[in-house]
Parts: C-alpha cells; structure tokens; sequence
C-alpha cells in the first residue's frame, strides 16, 4: 500500500511537471538533427529567449490574447519550437483548435512530417484518432491541429482558434489572410508571427512597425550559437569587418563564419536580408538601403536625449506648449533664444 502511495505521489509529480511545456519538450520529443539523427529536443538559447519573454495577455476590443511576432536570421529554430508547443497544448488542454500556416507547400509538408514525427518518437505515448494530410485530432482532449498553406482555406468566426502560426507570413500572397485569421481566436488565445525579412514598404514591413499590440522579437545571426567557426584565433580583417566585430561585439569564430557564408552565396548582397543583426537591417537591405546599416546605427547611438515631448496650442495671442508623452513635437536641443 505504501508503494502504492508513493507511485501515486510520483505520477501526480510527474504530471505536474508535464504540464511545463518545456519540460515536456526537453523529456519527451526528439528530432532529427543536421547528421540525420534522431536526438532530444533540448532548447537552444534563442527559443529559451523566446519563452522567457513571449507576450502578455493584451486587450484587443473585447478579447484578450497572448500576440508575438518574430523576425530572425535563417534557421533559428522557431518553427520546431513552436509545433511541440501546439503539441503539448492539444495534449494537456481540453478543446484546443491549433493552427499552423505555411507560405509554401512544401515548407508545409514539412512542417506536417516534423508534426507527425514529434507523435510518433514521442516518450510519451500520443494518442491520435484522425489523422489526415492536413488535421490531426486527439480523442483524449477533444483537440485538433490543422496544417496548411496560406490560401488553401478562408479562415472566419465559426473556426474558434486557439493557438495561431503563421510561419514565414512575411511572404505570404495575400497579407489580408492574418487579418480574418484572427477574427477567428477564441479569448485567451496565442498567436505567433514569425519570419525573415522579404522587402522594405511591404505590408508585412508596415505591420512589423506598426504598434499595433503585438509584442515584437528580434533574433538575428549573432544570436545563434551555430552559426560560428570552430577557429577563435584573431586574423586580418576588411576596415568594414572591423566596425562590424567592434558594432556586435563579436567573436573571432563569428566573424569567420560570416566570412565562409558570405563567400558561398550566390548574391553576397543578400546575407544581410537571410541572416540580418538587427530588425532595421534586415528590412533596409531587402529594399536597397541606401547607407549601411553600421553607420546609421552609430548616429543612432550619438543621437541626444529628447528633452521634451509635447504639442503646440495656439490660445489666440500666443503659441504655448503642452507637455505630453504622446504629443508629436519632440525637442531635443533648446532653439537659441526661444525660452
């Protein structure tokens, strides 16, 4: 009986801890790796980033949703990271309505096969009822995941989504697809926009600066553990390798394998836009910046304080200023004799 007991205890524990997505992750999924072996799914430090500082509950008329939208250098992991959390929520939670979408089919149907392989590999036995080539469903919880390309089905009200994807959405044909996908979210629901830059003045450059409650992540190539050579040792180095090292405070090995990619691309000119360092890099140099992006980053960093933020209001015999956080005058240097 005593055994009993404490097998109950460890199994309450145990269930407990499962319900930490990331313990589950890390315990329970595998993938396959750049050698082609299968092999624990253990967070790398940008995807912890992620989980340590994704949004808060943010009010949107009269709901309330969990909004990130994320803009990267290639292969960081997102994707991966962010079908186990659709996963662990069709397995742990009641009624969930999960929904992936991809710009592209083939990126879909990869992203379909890594669904399916985190299932099948699972420690923890998954058990799926329906399961065709785009919606898995899990008996257990009365849950779903539909994965898809973008276009393939007019999302609407009557589709009560929980958990939202849209990866790559920055080249998706049709922007207006986010915006009827979102009309369908249940309240309390997450939505996760992720992708690399595709072009400056696009709706999706707009939308990756507009406030428009969504809480924005940026991870660029200096983020990623991987992407640096094997070699630290210091070596000559171009007068714009030199700003740049010095800019990101960079390694040695980073600098290196910046080096080796740039030399293996077709376009060099495009490292920038597939493996940009910062947000304002990425979107300028897919649309043809016209300075680098080192320099202005350097007058940006110079720039003085804003000493006031304001309006003006004429009260008939005189211009006054208002004091306001949200005004649209700023000064930064006081005009000779103006006060």
């Amino acid at each position: 009986m005593a055994g009993e007991k404490i097998n109950d205890i460890q199994e309450r524990e145990l269930l407990a801890k499962l319900a930490d997505p990331k313990f589950f992750i890390e315990s329970c999924l595998s993938i396959i790796d750049k050698n082609s072996k299968d092999v624990p799914l253990i967070l790398n430090p940008i995807q912890n980033n992620f989980l340590e500082n994704k949004s808060p509950l943010v009010q949107i008329g009269n709901q309330s949703l969990y909004l990130d939208c994320i803009l990267k250098a290639r292969k960081e992991g997102f994707s991966a990271l962010i079908e186990a959390l659709w996963l662990h929520a069709c397995i742990t939670q009641k009624n969930v309505r999960a929904v992936i979408v991809s710009h592209e089919e083939k990126s879909t149907s990869r992203l379909l096969e890594r669904f399916r392989y985190y299932i099948s590999s699972s420690v923890l036995k998954i058990r799926t009822q329906k399961n065709s080539a785009q919606e898995i469903s899990f008996p257990d919880t009365n849950s779903t995941c539909w994965i898809g390309t973008a276009g393939q089905r007019a999302f609407g009200r009557g589709d009560d989504i929980t958990h939202l994807h849209f990866s790559e959405y920055l080249f998706y044909p049709n922007f207006s697809i986010i915006t009827g996908a979102a009309e369908a979210m249940r309240n309390g629901g997450w939505i996760i926009l992720e992708s690399t830059a595709n072009g400056a003045g696009t709706e999706g450059h707009k939308f990756w600066q507009a406030k428009n409650g969504y809480k924005k992540h940026f991870f660029g190539w200096q983020d990623n553990r991987e992407y640096s050579a094997s070699d630290d040792t210091p070596f000559e180095i171009m007068d714009d390798e030199k700003i740049l090292k010095e800019t990101l405070n960079l390694t040695w090995a980073q600098l290196r394998w910046r080096r080796a990619k740039i030399s293996t691309m077709i376009d060099p000119s495009l490292f920038s836009q597939e493996y940009p360092a910062n947000g304002k890099e990425a979107f300028r140099t897919s649309g043809q910046m016209a300075f680098k992006w080192e320099d202005l980053k350097r007058q940006e960093d110079g720039k003085n304080i804003v000493k006031w933020i304001c309006d003006l209001e004429n009260i008939g015999s005189q211009v006054v200023i208002r004091p306001n956080e949200k005004g649209n005058l700023r000064i930064w240097r006081t005009p000779a004799n103006a006060f």
